[in-house]
């Protein structure tokens, strides 16, 4: 576990973070609950880099609703 509690390391996710940062735009989809935010989060307290952190619906395939947000 980590520092806070309740929550595990990732090393697998962590090594893919790594790896994704070569590339200059990095998706992560998967359902909910399944600690992409947390994931990332913990990842990128580490880094010294710009790091900009989007969450896309379904309902930003609209292209006025996702121009407007």
């Amino acid at each position: 576990m980590n520092g806070e509690a309740g929550f595990f390391e990732r090393p697998r996710i962590q090594w893919l973070l790594t790896e994704a940062m070569q590339y200059p735009l990095v998706m992560i989809i998967a359902g909910m609950g399944y600690g992409k935010s947390r994931a990332v989060a913990d990842f990128t307290r580490s880094l010294e880099a710009k790091i900009i952190w989007l969450q896309l619906t379904e309902r930003d395939n609209i292209r006025t609703r996702f121009w407007k947000n």
